[in-house]
This record gives structure tokens, sequence and C-alpha cells, in this order.
């Protein structure tokens, strides 16, 4: 082969050497017979495509994995998307005809948006298209090992939970970059690349791919796979340490806080390795939406959180639902929900569940150094509404006699106008959302590989907006720190440590190569 090597976009890192295996293409050959009792029949589908998707969610601690799964249950539970499809069966026509057809014209629908929500939802709508039209016929879910490098055109969520990861990894020739897929592989560790639209569909070859970069070397040389043997040995050996060592010392004071999203997670991490949480994921963490209704289940979590961090602190955003997060039935349909009615915007029009947070949260503050952060913030006047409703809070939890505490209150810096009006926010402290701020700043969508080249976290105008913020922050004297996907990437520790970022919150994968980016940086 003249040409072995094929760049695409890293979405998970890691590194993998294994035999190229071809995910075909979803469709099968369904047949299409009528018969009698279809809407019965396609019901009964239904019913047990949702306890398929349970039995998933169950399988899986990942909260994360929860809210995927959860958000697929809920679609098959919606009677406004069901009731169009079994109003067109009728004796004589297929429900399979009718489900299929319905759904691929969603798909069509969804995937050839220029918004990256709906063509990142495509996915999903595919993933329960392909689930109940196999449960109307019978034929089984196709199954990998799971110990190679797949490749595909995309692959369903549900899908990828269906593979028994334990080597290899995953490349797709397109794919949505910040769709679920990419959230499921970064929980599973699983390398992953997408856009790698060049690569050849070949099998039972072997293959080098180093999702840290978004390299896929087909066929490697003997030189090229000792390189890379040695490489995959000793990332092994670094994820198999127990996460107890001594950090390299730094010759500035540097907080390193964690992200979360599953509480069951921290069961596996040492919190003498970390400076505390950055972000709480609450909207993942609770796994359900009747918990966001439920003040004592909520007060529980919480409090399991804060007994980890033993005494440092935890930030806690409030539910961010909305844009890449919707919740049928409870938020908004909108043509772009990633410009609509989502985070702080979502809750001031739900003022029932952000008081019923406030509540478990302020509860919880009695036991532990938690703070509270608004997420999409846009303008003073939020702050200042959800300032009011803590402060009534605080006033009614005090008259009820039960024991609480005053938390402070930062803001989430992810819309353009708050970096350029950050000196008029009377924030207790400002955490920067690299993921929207990047997306909003550049007009690019952050799932769009054709628009990659112009919207990397080192543009300038976004640097800018970052250099801004923390100005205002050192003039105010409150803290700022760094979330998002840009804090855990390596190539970014430096630009970061000279515009004077002190704080960072990362994933629990990219905490040791952060660490020693960081001494090597301050070294």
């Amino acid at each position: 082969m003249a040409r072995n090597e094929f760049n695409g976009i890293p979405v998970s890192d890691g590194l993998a050497i294994g035999m190229l295996e071809i995910i075909h293409s979803p469709r099968q050959d369904f047949n299409h017979a009528s018969g009698n009792n279809e809407k019965e029949k396609l019901a009964s589908a239904i019913q047990q495509s949702i306890a398929d998707l349970q039995e998933i969610s169950q399988l899986n601690g990942d909260s994360e994995i929860h809210a995927i799964m959860d958000l697929q249950i809920l679609m098959l539970q919606d009677e406004t998307f069901l009731d169009p499809i079994f109003a067109k069966i009728s004796n004589g026509i297929s429900a399979l005809a009718v489900w299929e057809k319905h759904l691929d014209a969603d798909i069509q629908e969804y995937s050839s948006s220029d918004d990256h929500y709906f063509s990142a939802r495509a996915s999903d709508i595919l993933d329960i298209k392909l689930r109940v039209m196999r449960r109307l016929t019978g034929i089984a879910q196709i199954n990998y090992s799971g110990n190679t490098i797949l490749v595909a055109d995309d692959l369903p969520p549900s899908a990828f939970l269906e593979i028994p990861w334990k080597t290899g990894g995953l490349v797709l020739r397109r794919g949505s970059i910040y769709g679920h897929l990419a959230v499921l592989a970064k929980s599973k560790g699983v390398p992953f690349v997408a856009g790698v639209s060049d690569l050849p569909y070949l099998e039972e070859i072997p293959v080098i791919m180093d999702a840290n970069q978004g390299l896929v070397i087909v066929d490697p040389s003997k030189p090229e796979l000792d390189k890379y043997k040695s490489l995959v040995q000793e990332a092994d050996s670094l994820h198999k340490t127990k996460e107890t060592y001594t950090w390299p010392p730094l010759n500035r004071p540097i907080q390193v806080n964690l992200n979360v999203a599953d509480p069951s997670d921290l069961q596996t991490y040492d919190i003498r390795c970390f400076d505390g949480i950055g972000l709480v994921r609450t909207e993942f963490t609770l796994h359900a939406v009747d918990n966001f209704y439920d003040e004592q289940r909520q007060y529980v979590e919480y409090r399991k959180i804060l007994d980890w961090a033993n005494g440092k602190p935890v930030v806690f955003r409030l539910l961010d639902i909305g844009g890449d997060k919707p919740i049928p039935g409870l938020t908004y349909k909108e043509e772009n929900p990633f410009l609509g009615i989502r985070g702080i915007r979502f809750l001031l029009r739900q003022r029932s569940l952000l008081e019923i947070q406030l509540r478990a949260l302020l509860r919880a503050s009695a036991h532990g150094d938690l703070k509270i952060m608004i997420p999409m913030v846009t303008i003073p006047e939020e702050l200042e509404a959800v300032r009011a409703i803590v402060q009534e809070t605080l006033r009614r939890l005090r008259d009820q006699g039960e024991t609480c505490a005053p938390s402070p209150l930062g803001i989430m810096i992810e819309v353009p106008s708050a970096a350029l009006l950050a000196d008029q926010f009377e924030a207790d402290f400002f955490s920067i959302g690299t993921n929207d701020l990047l997306q909003f700043t550049t007009a690019c969508s952050r799932d769009s590989l054709a628009l990659n080249d112009i919207s990397q976290p080192d543009n300038t105008a976004f640097l800018q907006l970052l250099t801004q913020v923390v100005r205002v922050a050192e003039r105010k004297n409150i803290a700022v720190s760094i979330c998002g996907d840009m804090a855990s990437d390596v190539k970014y520790v430096s630009n970061l440590l000279k515009l004077g970022i002190s704080n960072f919150s990362v994933n629990y994968r990219a905490v040791r190569k952060v660490r020693a980016e960081m001494a090597r940086c301050l070294s």
C-alpha cells in the first residue's frame, strides 16, 4: 500500500494496536410482510426495546451513560413521537415498514441539519430505529469482540455499549465528535478518532491507532510497531498504578481539580490526588428526571460527594439542561436549542426546580466547602435573580429549623457577552466553560469536522476573551478556573499558565498528564 497514514480528529485519547474490523452499514434485509395485530406487535417491540435500554443502563454505572439511555427511553415513551406512527398502521400495512419509513425521514432531517445538536441526535434515532426493528423481526444484535480496531461510517450509542471493550479502539469515517458516542468513548476510555473519511475499508490488516494525535497507521512497519508497543505498555502501566503517588513539585500555586458526573466513580479515586472538585455536573449526578423534584435525594447525593472531598472545595453546577441535554416533556422544543432556553435561562422559568435544588445544596453546604455555580449566564441580572432566590431559600430553611449554610455563588462564563462584561458581574468566582465559549466565539458547531481548523482553542479571539476574564478576576480579587475539554488537553497547558490561570478542572483520565505538563512548563 503506497499510503499508510491517515489523519482524523482525536475524540477520546489513547493508543491501540490490532487488526482492522469493519462495522458494515447497520441496515439489514428486514422482512416487511404484514400480518395481523401490527399495532400490538409494534407496541410490544417498543416495550422490549425499552427493557433492553434499561438493562444496558443498569449494567453501566456511569451517569452520562444513564442520561443517554434515558433520552432514548423517553423518546420511545413520547406519545407525540409515537402517535403519528401508530396512526399510519392499519389492516394490511406492515408496522415494520411504517416504522422504518417514518424514522428514516427523521434521521434524514436531523442528519442534514447545520445545527450540531440536531445532527448529533440522528445517531440516537438510528439507534432506536434498528433496535425496535430487530425486536419486530427477532434478529439479534450484532456483537463484536472488542479486541479489534473497529471502523465504520457511524455507530449507534447503544451498539457501542454492547461491545465488550477490553482493548482496541474505534475509527469513524464520519460521526459527531461531540455527540453521545464521543461522551461514551471518553467515559469508557476507548480510543476514538473521527473524520477519517479517506480510510479504506480493509479487514484483517494490522493497524496502529494513535488517538492522541488523530492518526491511523495501516499495515505499519516493524519499527513503527515496536515503537507503539512500547508506548502502549507504558500507558497501560501508568493507568494501572494506584493514584496515591506524590505529585511533582511546582514553583507556583496551582490547583488541579476533578470533574465529576457520577458519584460512584469517586470510590476508585483518592482525594489526596486532587485539590478539590471543580465541576459536579448535577444533571448527570441525579440520573433520572424524577430526582430533579426530590430534595432529599439530591441532599443525600451532594452529601456523599462532600464527604468524599473530606473538607476540600466542591463546585456544584446547577442543573444544566437544554441544548445537547434535552429532557422530553421538560425542556423546550426549539429550532436552535444551543441558542435557546437552557441552563439558567431554563431554571429561572422553572423556578420550582431551581428552589428544590438550592434547598438541597444549602442544606448540604453545612457539611463541607460547597460552592454553587450558575450555568449559561448571559447578563448580570440573571446572577442577581439567582442570588435573591438563594437568600430567600436560606431564610425559609432557617425559619423551618433546617441546618444550612450560605455558599459562594459563582458563574460559568461560556457566553461571549459574559466574558466581555465580566467586570459587571458581582460573582464570588468565575469558571470558564471552554466548549461553549469557543463554539459561540467562532460561530462553529462543536462537531463540525469541516470547521475544525478554525475552531481550535488557540484561536486568537478566543484567547483574548480568556485573557479579559482572567484580568477582571485579578482586579476583583476572585478565583477563576477553567474547565471543559481545553483544561484536560496538555497541548494548551502552557498557554493557560501564561495567561495566569492557576485553577484547572480536569477529567480523571487527564490528571496525570496535565500535572506532568505543568511540572515541565514551570520547571
